[in-house]
């Protein structure tokens, strides 16, 4: 409750009901519509913008889901092979339509398994891209922690109801399973709160309860393949680098 007099709220719940439109409105007006192409990255850069704290462009006022740690560079490519494979674009904006829990569990396992050795940073064992489109698709669903890494850790400090092996789950039942155990764990613990500020007040007032000091913050996602960073991505990323 204090945290919540701390933040303008109802100015983050108006940004995310715009940040949401903009996001769908960017699937059915440009990545699904054919007659729209290419992608450019003044397209793509605007998205990101939403979906990454670490985002071109972005400000310590800016309001997007998360640190994301995937550079620019690759988002831009990330987005340009979606929009380019039907079969890709299709399978993802089923995923994050998708209201049955089990349904998309076994539709992000497809995906896991379509995009198998694709260096794209779609899938993953950090999740850090595909949690961040779905919360930003259905903010009102899905907790702002993107990390599967971060998840595993909220839910083992605050011992929070779990039915997710991390080390040997599908990245479908981890995904899902993870993001219904934190938001259920926190409101039978009495934290009844839109999932945006739970999420933030677990990083911002609780974050050295469950992130040991010792642990530090990589600059790129673990899904990112290092192999694909330039030195111009890599500088840029650390030059908006913010807390969450």
């Amino acid at each position: 409750e204090n945290y919540l007099k701390e933040i303008d709220v109802e100015h983050i719940e108006v940004t995310w009901e715009r940040h949401s439109k903009i996001f769908r409105e960017f699937w059915t007006n440009k990545i699904l519509n054919d007659s729209y192409s290419p992608l450019t990255d003044t397209d793509i850069d605007e998205i990101v913008l939403i979906l990454d704290k670490n985002a071109k462009g972005s400000t310590k006022s800016t309001i997007a889901v998360a640190k994301v740690m995937i550079p620019q560079g690759v988002w831009r490519r990330l987005f340009k092979e979606i929009k380019a494979k039907k079969s890709l674009r299709n399978l993802l904006f089923n995923i994050l339509n998708e209201n049955d829990d089990k349904k998309l569990v076994d539709l992000i396992n497809e995906l896991d398994k379509a995009n198998e050795g694709q260096k794209n940073s779609l899938t993953g064992k950090s999740g850090n891209a595909i949690n961040s489109m779905l919360f930003a698709f259905n903010p009102k669903k899905y907790t702002a922690i993107v990390s599967l890494k971060h998840r595993k850790k909220v839910i083992d400090h605050f011992n929070l109801d779990c039915n997710v092996d991390f080390e040997n789950d599908s990245l479908g039942k981890k995904i899902v399973y993870s993001n219904i155990a934190i938001l259920e764990g926190f409101r039978k613990l009495g934290l009844i709160s839109n999932p945006y500020f739970l999420s933030k007040f677990l990083y911002r007032k609780l974050k050295e309860e469950w992130i040991p000091s010792s642990e530090s913050d990589n600059y790129i996602s673990e899904d990112t393949p290092i192999g694909e960073i330039d030195e111009e991505e890599f500088s840029e990323s650390k030059s908006t680098f913010y807390m969450e």
